[in-house]
């Protein structure tokens, strides 16, 4: 999946490296382009599915072919070199073929190359099969590391449902988010060679419960350090609590301000292609996809079971609007 930005769809990226990308040049936030269409993926899937094979479903068709690119361009190379051998044959049996009957040197060079063709066909066949598998085992890694937890739904009345998603480890709708935003960045960093690009900055603005979220979903998490900032006095003790406990590689910034303040340094440090660059930045507020995308799942979720009544009405509680966007997408 390619992503751009809304402000100017020249600049193009992969889903990877959006997350370490920071925000736009110029502004703007990076969205999926073209949006990807899901409908059969979604049709195909049964209304009862448990959200972590949906989770799976949704990321490999969403990013299948992103996870699956090392083995891919591997196979890729050895289809190439194959081809170029093919080639080669061809090249020479033409260049004989006016000497020699179907036994000739020219003619044994055709036969060969026509039986390259063949290999190397089925070599390609094969690439890409290996290509849909990786991706699907990478999805189901990524869905399963993201989520021992899943929302659910419970009827209140005949036509009226509540979709829980209190049932992660910190009690938020983001935990969801910030779950598979972890598990995918984690994975990401351990497929660089020997971890050469160093360690990554997850920075966040937190109003409280994104905070918690994201320091109990990157928790320990290897290569990776998250700093938070947080408004003082602003927040409940509970939730200033699951901020600062955890240690380790979690670190709590308390800021003399306002959640306003809080975002405004965050996307003042994810301007700065150098900063970003150099202390390999991350955004985990709904600003970044990673966080963003995997909140439209539990939608999903609820949308198969709701699936037979037709079309549901969505009621949306919402504060900084990504619950919302998620919704929408």
């Amino acid at each position: 999946m390619h992503v751009c930005s809304t402000r100017d769809a020249t600049i193009r990226l992969s889903f990877s490296d959006s997350l370490l990308a920071g925000l736009p040049p110029g502004g703007g936030l990076y969205q999926p382009c073209p949006p990807p269409d899901l409908a059969d993926t979604i049709a195909a899937l049964p209304d009862e599915t448990p959200f972590v094979d949906l989770a799976a479903a949704m990321t490999e068709a969403l990013l299948g072919d992103e996870l699956a690119a090392p083995a891919a361009g591997n196979s890729d190379a050895a289809a190439s070199s194959g081809a170029r051998n093919a080639a080669g044959a061809r090249s020479t049996a033409g260049a004989g073929s006016g000497r020699g009957g179907r036994n000739s040197p020219a003619a044994r060079s055709a036969v060969s190359a026509r039986a390259g063709d063949a290999k190397v066909a089925d070599g390609a066949g094969a690439a890409g099969s290996a290509a849909h598998a990786g991706g699907q085992a990478a999805a189901r890694a990524v869905a399963a590391a993201a989520y021992p937890f899943a929302p659910a739904l419970s009827w209140l009345g005949d036509e009226l449902a509540l979709l829980e998603l209190y049932h992660g480890p910190t009690c938020a709708f983001k935990d969801f988010g910030a779950a598979f935003l972890a598990a995918i960045l984690e994975g990401q960093l351990a497929a660089e060679a020997g971890g050469a690009g160093g360690p990554v900055v997850v920075l966040v603005a937190t109003s409280g419960d994104t905070g918690g979220a994201v320091a109990r979903a990157f928790w320990r998490r290897a290569g990776i350090k998250v700093v938070l900032l947080y408004p003082s006095g602003r927040i409940s003790r509970l939730q200033e609590h699951q901020l600062t406990a955890l240690g380790d590689n979690i670190h709590a910034v308390e800021i003399a301000g306002s959640f306003d303040d809080c975002q405004r340094l965050v996307k003042q440090a994810l301007v700065d292609r150098e900063l970003v660059s150099a202390a390999r930045l991350c955004p985990a507020n709904s600003i970044s996809l990673g966080r963003l995308l995997p909140q439209a799942y539990y939608y999903i979720y609820a949308g198969l079971r709701l699936r037979a009544a037709g079309a549901p009405l969505i009621c949306v509680p919402s504060g900084n609007f990504g619950n919302l966007t998620a919704a929408v997408y």
